[in-house]
């Protein structure tokens, strides 16, 4: 019988773990992709309760995983820079040479985005040596606010 209860204690805690985990959806990634040189390559997950995972690769200060939290608000606040350049309706890539991408130069990190926003998600593949469009500047703007929004610097730098 004393069996019994510690098992369905122990399966009742397993279910809450499954549970927690599932309430912590991700809601917002950045990546950043390793260049000709020394560019942090690193990604970084923001989940919806405002807890963020930092994984470092290489080039950066923290290598592995480290953790941090933002409010609430600034939560609230990225998503609405996310909503303020439209990022749902931009291309999913941005790495090629072409009309999305009059400028080319070589050598350079990327990002790659997503946001999963109302059960959807949408995710922008951003090589930064693609320039001359001016929707590049704004992705470009929102992937450093996410940096700021979190304090990457602690682990980068």
């Amino acid at each position: 019988m004393k069996l019994l209860v510690i098992l369905l204690l122990l399966l009742g805690q397993t279910a809450v773990d499954d549970a927690a985990r599932t309430s912590s959806t991700s809601v917002i990634t950045l990546e950043r992709t390793g260049c000709f040189g020394t560019c942090p390559v690193y990604k970084l997950t923001i989940f919806k309760d405002g807890n963020v995972l930092f994984e470092g690769k290489e080039y950066v200060r923290q290598e592995g995983k480290a953790s941090g939290k933002i409010s609430q608000k600034a939560l609230k606040d990225l998503i609405a820079q996310f909503q303020s350049i439209d990022y749902v309706n931009l291309r999913s890539s941005y790495v090629s040479q072409g009309k999305e991408c009059p400028e080319w130069w070589t050598d350079s990190p990327g990002a790659i985005t997503s946001l999963t926003f109302e059960g959807k998600t949408k995710t922008i593949n951003h090589y930064h040596g693609c320039r001359g469009v001016p929707v590049l500047d704004s992705l470009t703007e929102l992937e450093d606010k996410i940096d700021k929004a979190v304090n990457s610097d602690q682990w980068i730098k």
